[in-house]
């Protein structure tokens, strides 16, 4: 069985690898909806990361939501970045599954939501971290 460490840090480095993609492609013309997409993806891999830290077990989710609301177990400041997970959690199942009512982000949206999403994994990281 690997080492907690270890695993954590796999669910990092992938939420990372999301990260870098918008930090790349979105800044040179990017499409916003894939960009919010991956922010979503690289916010749940972060978030996942950090529960499983705090010893959750790894559940089958794709809810920002529902993850938030288990870390605010772990420390109530994770509720601030509620708002953000319920929009990303949205974005996320608008853009994946057909017939939903898709959200058409502008480019300053998705540089807020870059913005506020690289925010809450500095959070994670410094959590971790201590």
């Amino acid at each position: 069985m690997p080492d907690k460490r270890d695993v954590v840090q796999d669910w990092f480095a992938r939420g990372e690898d999301d990260l870098n993609m918008v930090r790349i492609a979105f800044p040179a013309g990017g499409p916003a909806a894939t960009s919010a997409f991956l922010l979503q993806q690289a916010a749940e891999k972060y978030l996942k990361g950090y529960l499983i830290s705090k010893g959750w077990r790894l559940r089958k989710t794709h809810s920002l939501t529902a993850l938030i609301e288990v870390a605010v177990n772990y420390d109530a400041s994770f509720g601030n970045y509620a708002n953000l997970a319920h929009l990303l959690t949205a974005f996320y199942v608008e853009s994946r599954y057909p017939g939903q009512a898709e959200t058409k982000y502008s480019r300053e949206e998705v540089a807020r939501i870059l913005e506020q999403t690289e925010k809450l994994i500095s959070k994670i990281r410094d959590s971790v971290e201590h």
